[in-house]
């Protein structure tokens, strides 16, 4: 979308927020587009929920990832 004053790219530019936020593994995509995007003149009100959302979905993937190594642990030492 070249134009960054229409409402439809606004709209986009919160729909990719709220999904940063709500998909627990995929959102990180729309995560980082928007920290690279968090220049854009519409989207500095947004800065900081940007942020945020990069950082959420940075402690979900490390969760993921504690998760797996513990259950995976598990696994192996009762098979």
């Amino acid at each position: 979308m070249k134009n960054s004053n229409s409402p439809i790219y606004n709209i986009w530019m919160v729909v990719l927020l709220i999904a940063a936020y709500v998909w627990p593994v995929f959102g990180l995509a729309p995560a980082i587009y928007l920290f690279i995007k968090r220049k854009d003149e519409n989207l500095v009100p947004l800065k900081n929920w940007i942020t945020f959302a990069l950082i959420w979905q940075i402690v979900l993937w490390l969760l993921l990832i504690l998760a797996v190594v513990f259950f995976g642990a598990v696994a192996v030492n009762r098979g």
